[in-house]
């Protein structure tokens, strides 16, 4: 299937294809040992546990803080969890907090406990860079298991990786398993051409944002309640150039102005059908419990949203505004 065609005053739009950008997709299967207590909503948890033991396995000079350790430019933990002020690299126009190379999606139902012999299965974008550390993800969830998560700190085992192979129909390919110990490379590693082939045909000028994880996205030192296209561009262009200058080397020099001008301008709201939702988790670095509220349910588009389909299909995988690592502002779209 071809590229949407191009509308010759928006030079942008073959710019964004031309960018680079790679992430992949992979699906570790746990087994409960014994009975697992965790929170309704479960990414905080498996993204949690996974910083302190990832710490625990690869740190070499215990007691230090990251960014005056010797190591830090080197060092996994480091890149993947505190992503250094890359100085070299122009971001002037952006903020100092980088994002995390780095998702994790988990499971989207309310069950809180499971027995022994129960799965729980989560999903863990990488991107760029981050995913030649995979083994480091697969041997610390391992670990982890060991250690055991949530409440009452229950144990499990992983049992499988899977790398997504077809992101249309979810098809996988198994990469780990944990009785031979022994990591299949062979995966896909997904590009912006890549995906020219999952956009669909269609040409219609309303789309559905279905938001299916907290939505928060700050405007004017603000929590957003209500959604705006122009908003939510500006933030999924931020996360994405971000994500490809620091983890993919790529340029992403593009007309920013232009972009968020043509999104203001051609693409309005049709219905709001969101809430507000509220939900709290306990943060052990910061020794306190954090609220971390944000919008939820679905958001309709309507005008020339044919230019914006790149951004809109990528933000799926790479979801956007804050908390994005434990899971937050994941969505999906349809027509």
């Amino acid at each position: 299937m071809q590229a949407t065609e191009l509308n010759p005053q928006l030079k942008w739009q073959e710019e964004i294809w031309n960018q680079k950008f790679s992430w992949a997709v992979f699906e570790f299967n746990l087994i409960a040992n014994e009975k697992l207590y965790l929170p309704e909503y479960k990414g905080s948890t498996l993204r949690g546990g996974f910083g302190n033991m990832f710490r625990r396995v690869v740190c070499t000079v215990s007691g230090q803080g990251c960014q005056i350790c010797i190591l830090n430019q080197t060092c996994p933990y480091a890149y993947v969890f505190e992503t250094p002020n890359i100085k070299s690299l122009d971001i002037k126009h952006f903020a100092d907090n980088y994002p995390h190379p780095f998702i994790i999606e988990p499971p989207l139902t309310q069950q809180k406990e499971y027995s022994a012999g129960e799965e729980l299965v989560f999903r863990l974008i990488l991107i760029g860079k981050s995913i030649s550390f995979l083994p480091y993800f697969i041997y610390t969830y391992d670990q982890l298991g060991h250690v055991g998560i949530g409440k009452g700190r229950g144990k499990y085992s992983l049992t499988s990786v899977y790398a997504v192979e077809d992101l249309s129909k979810n098809c996988t390919e198994q990469v780990y398993d944990n009785k031979n110990q022994v990591l299949n490379g062979n995966f896909t590693i997904w590009d912006l051409k890549k995906i020219e082939t999952h956009l669909p045909g269609n040409k219609s000028n309303e789309i559905h944002i279905d938001i299916l994880t907290p939505l928060r996205i700050v405007s004017k030192k603000k929590l957003v309640e209500r959604l705006s296209f122009e908003i939510f561009i500006r933030n999924l262009m931020r996360r994405i150039s971000l994500l490809g200058k620091i983890h993919c080397n790529g340029d992403w020099d593009l007309d920013y102005h232009s972009i968020i001008q043509h999104a203001k301008n051609d693409v309005t709201v049709c219905r709001h059908q969101t809430q507000w939702c509220d939900w709290e988790r306990y943060s052990s670095r910061q020794k306190t419990k954090m609220k971390l509220g944000g919008i939820m349910g679905r958001i309709t588009f309507q005008g020339n949203i044919q230019p914006f389909l790149p951004l809109i299909y990528l933000g799926q995988f790479v979801h956007v505004g804050k908390n994005t690592t434990f899971g937050l502002g994941k969505y999906q779209f349809s027509f």
